[in-house]
């Protein structure tokens, strides 16, 4: 799975429940992104290199 892949899963994901709740959905995204991240430390590490080619 790629960063851009988590990203647009979990925007899908939270999006609805933002929107019902009244919740800026681009700063949900960002803390859960952050959770995985934590939660997932090797992605993270594939992610940091990916993005350091960019």
């Amino acid at each position: 799975m790629t960063l851009e892949e988590k990203v647009k899963e979990l925007y899908n994901e939270l999006k609805p429940k933002c929107e019902a709740e009244g919740l800026n959905h681009f700063w949900e995204v960002h803390k859960a992104l952050r959770r995985f991240r934590r939660e997932h430390p090797d992605l993270d590490e594939q992610w940091s290199r990916e993005a350091e080619g960019l």
